[in-house]
């Protein structure tokens, strides 16, 4: 488990494309929000979500983190997930890749 390094999912984005909200789309029985979290709960002790609809992720019982700066993209998620993080070093992760595995994330 990585102690020292914090991980943030990035799951703020627009839907423009989907219609709804990507990250709780379901593959199988579970959202790609949750599946990600499977992938990454443990080698992180730290695990932030990154969105601006924290109410859409309270089942997951995992700290949401709201953009600091307001319709400037992914990287006021990363910037918004930098200044909340615990921890100096932050391992960023988008909510919509089901096929990363732990083992790759390591690597």
């Amino acid at each position: 488990m990585y102690a020292n390094i914090s991980c943030v999912i990035l799951s703020g984005g627009k839907s423009s494309r989907m219609g709804q909200n990507k990250a709780l789309m379901k593959i199988g029985n579970q959202s790609l929000i949750e599946i990600m979290y499977g992938k990454v709960k443990g080698l992180f002790r730290e695990i932030l979500i990154s969105s601006n609809s924290p109410h859409e992720y309270s089942f997951l019982n995992i700290p949401i983190v709201p953009d600091l700066v307001q319709n400037k993209g992914p990287i006021a998620g990363i910037y918004s997930g930098l200044k909340s993080a615990k921890n100096d070093r932050v391992f960023f992760i988008s909510c919509d890749i089901p096929l990363m595995t732990p083992e790759l994330i390591k690597s």
